[in-house]
């Protein structure tokens, strides 16, 4: 998955920075998984989950974990058949994930409604935030999506422009009503 808009197959467009905070690592795993819901359930919605990297010792190797970014969308049955049957035809080119109104997600305020560079700040305490004394707010973390969309691109060739000039496309359908009369 990659941060930003790609409508022409190529380029990036509005590419977004994401780090966690207390970090400049740029976050490359983003990874979304996506649930049907039990039926007759059609309270769709979506939450993410974030991990800080880590180091941990697996037979006498240190492992590293990335910085990863988990996205669960959670929908109803009728619109996770309908996705899985695009998937399963290979219908599909690019799927886009819009998440709007993110708990955790900080960036400076600007009046454009982008921005290039987004802090995480996950809901496990492994980011060590202190909040001043007699603080009042306790910072939003990440969990929450307050609105979501999921687009499905699929992408078709088209073919260049043909010279039909030449071609008497009424004799083509006068021939073909020729051998549909003689059968």
């Amino acid at each position: 998955m990659h941060s930003g808009i790609c409508s022409d197959g190529q380029r990036l467009q509005d590419d977004t920075a994401f780090s966690m905070f207390g970090t400049g690592r740029y976050i490359r795993n983003f990874w979304l998984t996506i649930y049907k819901l039990e039926e007759g359930d059609n309270d769709e919605c979506c939450n993410l989950w974030g991990c800080v990297s880590y180091t941990t010792d697996c037979d006498f190797h240190d492992v590293t974990t990335d910085d990863t970014i988990n996205i669960y969308l959670y929908l109803s049955q009728k619109r996770f058949n309908s996705i899985a049957e695009v998937i399963k035809n290979q219908r599909v080119d690019v799927v886009q994930v819009r998440l709007k109104r993110v708990s955790g997600f900080y960036s400076d305020w600007s009046p454009s409604i982008s921005t290039n560079s987004v802090k995480i700040l996950v809901a496990a305490d492994d980011q060590n935030l202190v909040c001043p004394e007699n603080c009042d707010i306790v910072p939003p973390r990440l969990g929450a999506v307050g609105e979501f969309g999921l687009t499905i691109i699929q992408r078709c060739q088209l073919n260049p422009k043909q010279d039909l000039r030449s071609i008497n496309i009424y004799k083509l359908f006068e021939e073909q009503d020729e051998i549909d009369a003689d059968t």
